[in-house]
């Protein structure tokens, strides 16, 4: 965030593939789900679940590592707040994919 150079890019665009290759994941983990059950309200209600917070985080995760990218581009360096927020933005996405992961491998009924 600090002194953005091409490798910085280049970076970015590697942790968008493995951000992409996640949710591939998650979306092979529901369809196991889906196949493993007799789906009932319950299941059910988990598995839109499921879908909703693997695209959601993908999403949000994106969307921080495109600002990241293009601000960088704009202004070096960035702004100190500008670059506090997206900082925090990384760290609490960063945050929440394990625990959204863990609540799905995790379930009982």
């Amino acid at each position: 965030l600090r002194n953005a150079s091409p490798d910085d890019f280049a970076a970015a665009k590697q942790i968008d593939k493995t951000i992409n290759e996640a949710e591939r994941e998650a979306e092979k983990l529901v369809t196991q789900i889906i196949g493993k059950f007799t789906t009932t309200g319950e299941d059910l209600r988990f598995i839109i679940g499921s879908i909703k917070i693997t695209g959601t985080l993908e999403r949000v995760a994106d969307k921080t590592k495109n600002c990241i990218k293009r601000l960088a581009r704009l202004s070096q360096p960035l702004p100190e707040a500008v670059a506090n927020d997206l900082a925090r933005a990384a760290e609490s996405v960063s945050a929440m994919i394990p625990l959204a992961l863990d609540q799905l491998l995790d379930y009982r009924e």
